[in-house]
């Protein structure tokens, strides 16, 4: 069923981590790292504060095509994805750690 980020963060009991997919993605899958601040310890409080950060993966060779931050997490577009993946980190594990807040 495909509905909005906000709703499937507080599906998954307010924690980052799980997976992706938004309705028009063929190949691509996208992990969540961050949904307002969460990282920093702060819980969701305003649906309008469109801050979710997720880690873009190509599902054919498990590579990461990017981090970005999605423009439209309201939209009633995206949904989990049971599957967990084993990406391709060409990026430095410091910058991943970096981008989620991790120490």
């Amino acid at each position: 069923m495909y509905t909005d980020l906000f709703s499937l963060y507080h599906q998954n009991t307010k924690t980052t981590g799980f997976w992706i997919r938004k309705k028009n993605w063929d190949n691509h899958v996208a992990q969540v790292l961050k949904v307002n601040d969460r990282s920093d310890g702060h819980a969701v409080t305003d649906p309008n504060d469109d801050n979710v950060i997720v880690m873009i993966m190509d599902k054919r060779d498990n590579e990461i095509q990017d981090i970005v931050e999605i423009s439209e997490p309201h939209s009633p577009k995206f949904e989990t994805l049971n599957e967990q993946y084993s990406p391709n980190y060409m990026l430095p594990q410091s910058f991943i750690d970096y981008i989620t807040g991790a120490n």
